[in-house]
């Protein structure tokens, strides 16, 4: 037979909330950081700041939109399935 998962008072599976912690972290980062060095990733991509700005704008534009469809999603098949496929579908550039 399989172990039980151990749990917390309210069902969550131990050490969850640290691994929610740090994803809200990285995704509000994520725009705050961009936004920062938008001048430096311009100049990089060889492109002007303004570009670069609406391509950082369309990103987080659709970040946004996206939040209206996760909702529903999660309330249908379960939050912790969209979380998880949410967060291991972005991968890092090399």
């Amino acid at each position: 037979m399989g172990r039980a998962r151990e749990t917390t008072a309210r069902g969550m599976p131990k050490g969850l909330l640290p691994v929610l912690t740090a994803l809200i972290f990285v995704v509000f980062m994520d725009g705050r950081v961009m936004t920062a060095m938008l001048p430096e990733i311009a100049d990089d991509l060889g492109t002007s700041i303004a570009s670069a700005g609406f391509a950082l704008t369309g990103y987080l534009l659709a970040y946004g939109v996206f939040q209206f469809a996760y909702g529903p999603l999660a309330d249908r098949v379960g939050a912790m399935w969209v979380i998880s496929c949410a967060s291991a579908s972005r991968r890092p550039s090399v």
